[in-house]
């Protein structure tokens, strides 16, 4: 008969990544909001608070406007993915490892 050991690590590795996720999300949520506001403001001159915030909002303004965006903006955003699939890639060989 073998004892169960608990597995400790992954606990802690699981309880340390869920407790960056949720105030990560309210982080992007905020940005959002934020950008949904400028871009409303600019679009429309000076305008208070909007009821909803979301890509319907801004949508048609975003797609009238091409942006240009730096090398810069799209190596970060390349690195970011490619993290997010590096750390979901080892957490699946981890557990199916």
């Amino acid at each position: 008969m073998q004892y169960f050991t608990k597995p400790w690590a992954m606990t802690t590795v699981m309880f340390l990544g869920m407790s960056f996720c949720l105030p990560w999300a309210y982080w992007e949520e905020h940005k959002h909001k934020k950008q949904a506001k400028e871009a409303l403001q600019s679009a429309n001159g000076d305008i208070s608070d909007p009821l909803l915030y979301g890509e319907s909002l801004v949508s048609s303004y975003l797609l009238a406007t091409p942006t240009i965006r730096s090398p810069r903006q799209v190596m970060q955003d390349v690195v970011g993915k490619l993290l997010s699939i590096l750390v979901t890639s080892m957490a699946y060989f981890y557990i199916h490892g």
